[in-house]
This record gives C-alpha cells, sequence and structure tokens, in this order.
C-alpha cells in the first residue's frame, strides 16, 4: 500500500512492528498487574520475551527460506518471513530461556508454580503484537489477497504494479484486535487460564481459512493441496483440543488429588 514511505529512515511496515511489540509489552505490564503478578516474575518474562522476539524474528526468515528451498532446490537468503515460523521458534527460545533463567534469578520454583498464569497473558500479548504487524503487512504490500473488484478491494503494489485485491491483512489484523480483546476478557474477568488452547484452536482455524484467499507466494511442504501454513495450522488446532482434554481430565484430576491430600 505505501511500500516506499519512510519515517525518520524506516519503512511503515518494521514501524509497526516496533509498535507491536511495545504495545505487547505495555499489555503484559497492565494485564500482569491486574493478575497481581509479581515484579520479579514479570521482570523475568520481559527479559526472556525480548529473546523470543529476536529469535523469532530470524527464525520466521529462515522457515521462509525453507518454504522456498523445498519449492526450487536453492537457497536463496531472503527478507521474506512467516508468522507461523516466527512463533514456533520464539515460543521455543522464551520457553528454554523462561525455565533456564527462572531458578537463577529468582532463587525460588516460583516461575514453574506460577507459569501456567505467565503464559496465559503472554499468549495474548502475542496477538497484539500480530495485530499490529498485519497492518505493516497492508503498508508494505505483503501477505496481499486475490484480485477482486469488490468494493472491500484494497489498491496494492505487487511486484511494482498497483492492483485491487482482497485486503487479507487488515481482515487479519481485524480478527486479532478482537481475538486479544476477548482473550483479555476471559483473563481479567472470568480468570480463565485458556488462552493457549482458545488461541490455538481460535487462531488455527481463521489461518486455516484465510489461506485460501491470500494469492501471495504460499511457499510449500511437499502438498499440493495445502500451504505450508494451512499444514501448520491443522496441527494448532489438534493441538489445542488436546490441551483441552488433558486440562478437563488429567490435570484437574492430579488438582484435585492434591487439594484433598491438603485437606
Amino acid at each position: 500500500m505505501f511500500p516506499t514511505v519512510r519515517f525518520l529512515g524506516v519503512d511503515l511496515y518494521f514501524w509497526m512492528i516496533i509498535i507491536g511489540v511495545v504495545a505487547a509489552m505495555v499489555y503484559f505490564r497492565f494485564v500482569s498487574e491486574k493478575i497481581k503478578v509479581s515484579s520479579k516474575l514479570h521482570n523475568l518474562t520481559v527479559i526472556t520475551a525480548i529473546g523470543g522476539v529476536v529469535v523469532g524474528y530470524l527464525a520466521s526468515i529462515l522457515v521462509q527460506d525453507f518454504y522456498s528451498f523445498i519449492k526450487t532446490g536453492e537457497w536463496v537468503s531472503s527478507t521474506g518471513s512467516t508468522f507461523l515460523g516466527g512463533l514456533i521458534g520464539g515460543l521455543a527460545f522464551f520457553h528454554l530461556l523462561y525455565f533456564l533463567c527462572g531458578k537463577f534469578v529468582l532463587k525460588t520454583d516460583e516461575h514453574i508454580k506460577e507459569y501456567n498464569t505467565i503464559i496465559s497473558v503472554v499468549i495474548p500479548a502475542i496477538v497484539l503484537a500480530h495485530a499490529f504487524g498485519r497492518i505493516g503487512c497492508l503498508f508494505a504490500g505483503c501477505c496481499y489477497g486475490k484480485l477482486t473488484d469488490a468494493w472491500y478491494g484494497i489498491s496494492v503494489y505487487v511486484h511494482g504494479v498497483l492492483e485491487k485485491r482482497i485486503p487479507t491483512q487488515l481482515i487479519e489484523s481485524i480478527f486479532l484486535f478482537l481475538l486479544c480483546a476477548v482473550l483479555t476478557y476471559l483473563l481479567i474477568k472470568k480468570n480463565n487460564r485458556h488462552t493457549v488452547s482458545i488461541y490455538m484452536i481460535s487462531y488455527g482455524i481463521f489461518r486455516f481459512l484465510i489461506e485460501f484467499i491470500r494469492d501471495d507466494e504460499r511457499g510449500s511442504l511437499g502438498s499440493t493441496i495445502f500451504s505450508p501454513s494451512q499444514l501448520i495450522s491443522m496441527a494448532m488446532i489438534v493441538g489445542g483440543v488436546i490441551l483441552l482434554i488433558l486440562y478437563y481430565t488429567v490435570f484437574n484430576q492430579k488438582k484435585e488429588t492434591i487439594t484433598n491430600e491438603e485437606e
């Protein structure tokens, strides 16, 4: 949409990434105070989250290059990225730092006992950052939808040509803002700690469906029917359902056993 516009030497895509990361940090601080997360645990999470963001961004580029390698047989480094690859890489590194550093920083097992609470806040914070990031995609003209003449189409530059396309970036951004609002309501007002599974299922379904109207290069994992993002989305949905089942069976039973023993 505005791929050549720059502010202070930085293009609008990266400005939205920066705004998204800052918004996520502010959100995490606000919600942490609401649900009484200790300051030490909050600081530990912020530090590990910064590491997760850096590694996640690098992972998003690496995964996109991997998709291209499978399709072309040639490894060519690019500036393209894929969110789901970054999400997986970033969360993996976040967990590694969180559990490795937690014992040394806190000197207790607080990070383990409060893990479910922390990750329940981290997920909607990621959703918020992602929502701003998709606006950045709209400005950059990437992640675009199929050609359309409909009223809701938006003109974007694709390979230097101005074309009217389905604004998949804007559609996803709106969905993510709404999802963040719902997860926040459940977290603060309903004391719901299932944001991980709810996110995996809801975003997995949404991402699987919106892929059908995207028209940018989707990469390949050997499937001619589904895009890599759709395959990962299906895994997310299954994983989210399994988490819910485990919580309401295994985890609940253990919680009841511990409560009964304490009584």
